[in-house]
């Protein structure tokens, strides 16, 4: 990046909100009555109310601390609109966060998904708006050109895996949410070379287990062909194929499945 684009890149940086766990904005139920309704009719009632009070938000103000998400979604996500990371509190538990972790684990964890969404604001969707949420472009043409070019070096090494006979990744579909895994792990790994007692197998194995996932192989395809996000295997093996620590934890050499060349990894950011 050019001085002019890394100063608006630094300022949308600084100006991310973060929305952690819960809201402090809870919306006011008080004019719900459930009384003597079945199940049934509470369903309904709950969802008219909804309804109501949705359409009520017509030509008004937006409220900013109105997060308009179900916090128990084992989830996090970016939002551009608003220059947001939002970490639910749904996915703050098992392997992603848990009181007894170790900080190798944490940040193998909650870290690198934090990471990630910040990523997103980085990626080529997110990159696109500026601090305030606006679609505008912060960019020299200059710094967009070379950014381009990298994204476009994920989507050509995405494409060249064959995760099933007969199939191939989709690399344009993938970028995004791969260029966001990659910047998370990358983080997390500024934060790992400040302590030189770091356990980076014990970070890599953490890393991993949160990525598993038992499945069919008709639903697998199906994410291949419909999914934004990488497979799963994939968000372990492509993501941490790119970084130097990972080849030096298990001593990786040529040859080795996990290999590969330094000239042919990727790294957007």
């Amino acid at each position: 990046m050019t001085e002019a684009t890394r100063e608006k890149a630094i300022e949308k940086l600084d100006s991310i909100q973060i929305h952690a766990v819960y809201p402090d904005y809870w919306y006011d139920y008080s004019d719900l009555s459930l009384d003597g309704l079945s199940y049934w009719d509470c369903v309904e009632a709950v969802k008219d109310f909804q309804t109501r009070r949705d359409r009520g938000r017509t030509n008004q103000e937006v409220n900013p601390q109105e997060w308009g998400v179900n916090i128990l979604e084992t989830n996090a996500y970016y939002n551009p609109q608003d220059n947001s990371v939002n970490i639910l509190l749904g996915i703050l538990g098992d392997e992603f966060y848990r009181d007894d972790m170790t900080e190798e684990e944490m940040l193998g964890g909650i870290g690198v998904v934090i990471g990630h969404e910040i990523s997103h604001a980085f990626d080529t969707a997110g990159a696109q708006f500026d601090k305030d949420g606006n679609l505008a472009n912060w960019w020299t043409e200059e710094d967009l050109a070379a950014f381009a070019e990298r994204a476009d070096r994920l989507i050509a090494y995405y494409d060249t895996i064959i995760p099933f006979e007969g199939y191939t990744v989709p690399g344009r579909n993938v970028q995004g949410e791969a260029i966001a895994d990659m910047g998370g792990v990358k983080c997390m790994l500024a934060i790992a070379a400040e302590d030189p007692d770091f356990d980076y197998d014990s970070f890599f194995r953490q890393f991993a287990t949160i990525w598993r996932r038992l499945s069919t192989y008709e639903y697998e395809v199906d994410c291949l062909t419909q999914d934004p996000h990488p497979l799963h295997f994939l968000r372990t093996n492509a993501t941490l194929q790119q970084f130097e620590e990972f080849y030096e934890t298990y001593d990786i050499q040529p040859g080795d499945g996990m290999y590969l060349a330094p000239e042919k990894r990727v790294a957007v950011w």
